[in-house]
């Protein structure tokens, strides 16, 4: 498995996953995110980054994205 925070960018600057407009705030000190989402086109190929980076399937890896994103 690959490291985790960089395959977190990799998928965010391949256009993989993408946040929209309000899912990331600032409240004054710390920022807080809300939602990330995966984009359709793109699901077949992230399907197989998935299981390539260790994860049982697209959901496993949203969900890591997700958490990640928070901490």
């Amino acid at each position: 498995m690959q490291d985790l925070p960089v395959l977190m960018l990799s998928l965010l600057s391949d256009d993989y996953l993408f946040f929209r407009e309000g899912e990331i705030a600032w409240d004054g000190k710390r920022h807080s995110i809300r939602g990330i989402q995966a984009n359709a086109p793109k699901l077949d190929e992230l399907s197989a980054v998935a299981e390539e980076g260790g994860f049982d399937d697209i959901s496993d890896l949203h969900n890591f994205a997700a958490l990640l994103a928070v901490s």
